[in-house]
């Protein structure tokens, strides 16, 4: 019997597996939860709980690059399904409007409320100005006089680390698609190969491996990220096996014990997270046409900062992060109404202003360009093309090696999608 790919999988669900969107709220409630234990105890807690010899260490730390797998899975598909300027409004769409809002939202509203500072001192200060450049990536926990006295202190929206890292995401994947690389799948294989050496070597020879860190590293996301793209490239060749997640998932807990072997985990965690998303079970009211995991992890950390300014006298965590979830929820259910939902709806008219603004660049200025940059961007292409069949013809040799040759896989250009 034929094993079941990836692909066959997706194809049997309809291409809207409901798993991906259990997955993304069952994430945004843990990284809840794990701040839940950082807010109501402080930093020692948080040292605890990243401590190397503790075996919650590596689940905490799948929680982040799973989000990024799972991101660059869904992401890829619409990469291939539009253009490339379409593509990066698809992703400014979703990702801007809602954190805007949620910095408008701390900066305007839970930062004056509960500032230990006069409102004049308050809007005075330059941090109060500086708070606004998250929205552009340029990431400031810091708002004046906010919660100074929470065990936690001084930490507006401590989730907001994982932000730089996501818009690095798209940027790679836009030039490693510019360069034909991600259509070139043997190619991208390889330039994940040396990227995760790259990785290796960076924090082995210069930055070091500090084994106190708190949570992945920003390099694993990305490392996830893009592991989730390769997945989606190689759907039509990768099982879908139930063992497969399972040693994935051992694979994953053994490497991510350790900073000198988490990176090699990007790629066991974006298997074990698509295998998980890929399973179809009934939508329950909660993700039936809504996705609130965004909201809820937008909205998490500085509602439950709030929390504990606002009822000091109880740091159970459990309390905090009842109170914290129903909180989320519905910020998340407000963000998703009121503002994602209704700039989504949009989306076609932003794909089709972007395209027309592009293909205008495109003839008044692109093309008008000195030919070394297209001759450049040429040879780049160029060279991929001969390495990518290279490979191919390397791939070649050893499967005929060990198999029949007429199961040798043929050398034609990738498909697309």
């Amino acid at each position: 019997m034929a094993t079941k790919t990836i692909d066959a999988q997706f194809q049997l669900t309809g291409g809207r597996p409901s798993g991906f969107d259990y997955l993304r709220i069952i994430l945004s409630v843990s990284v809840i939860a794990y701040h839940t234990i950082v807010v109501c105890y402080g930093r020692d807690a948080d040292f605890s709980l990243w401590a190397a010899n503790n075996p919650l260490r590596p689940l905490l730390e799948f929680i982040i690059p799973s989000f990024f797998a799972l991101s660059g899975f869904l992401v890829a598909g619409s990469l291939f399904r539009n253009t490339l300027p379409g593509f990066l409004a698809l992703r400014a769409t979703r990702i801007l409007p809602a954190l805007s809002c949620e910095i408008f939202i701390s900066a305007l509203i839970i930062g004056p409320a509960l500032t230990s500072v006069s409102l004049d001192a308050y809007f005075s200060d330059k941090s109060f100005y500086a708070y606004f450049l998250n929205i552009l990536g340029d990431i400031h926990y810091h708002l004046p006089g906010v919660f100074m006295n929470n065990p936690y202190p001084d930490r507006v929206n401590q989730q907001l680390w994982t932000i730089p890292y996501e818009m690095q995401c798209y940027i790679a994947l836009s030039l490693l698609a510019a360069f034909r690389i991600v259509q070139k799948r043997r190619l991208f294989v390889l330039v994940f190969f040396f990227a995760t050496l790259f990785a290796y070597g960076y924090s082995a020879w210069w930055a070091g491996f500090d084994q106190t860190h708190w949570g992945p590293s920003g390099r694993l996301c990305v490392l996830a990220f893009l592991s989730g793209v390769i997945i989606y490239t190689w759907r039509e060749k990768i099982p879908h096996s139930l063992p497969l997640f399972l040693g994935s998932l051992i694979v994953a807990y053994a490497l991510m014990g350790r900073m000198e072997t988490e990176y090699f985990a990007a790629f066991p965690v974006a298997y074990a997270t698509v295998w998980l998303g890929l399973q179809n079970p009934r939508k329950i009211f909660l993700i039936a046409g809504a996705d609130y995991s965004y909201g809820m992890y937008l909205y998490g950390y500085p509602i439950q900062q709030a929390m504990m300014q606002l009822f000091p006298f109880n740091h159970a965590w459990y309390a905090n992060l009842a109170l914290s979830l129903v909180g989320s929820a519905i910020f998340a259910y407000l963000s998703w109404n009121l503002v994602e939902l209704k700039i989504m709806n949009q989306k076609k008219r932003a794909i089709s202003f972007v395209n027309a603004a592009y293909n205008h660049v495109d003839s008044k200025f692109l093309s008008r360009l000195p030919s070394i940059f297209h001759k450049t961007w040429a040879f780049i292409v160029g060279i991929g093309d001969k390495v990518d069949q290279c490979l191919c013809q390397i791939a070649g040799t050893i499967w005929r090696n060990a198999s029949a040759p007429a199961e040798a896989p043929q050398c034609s250009a990738d498909k697309e999608g």
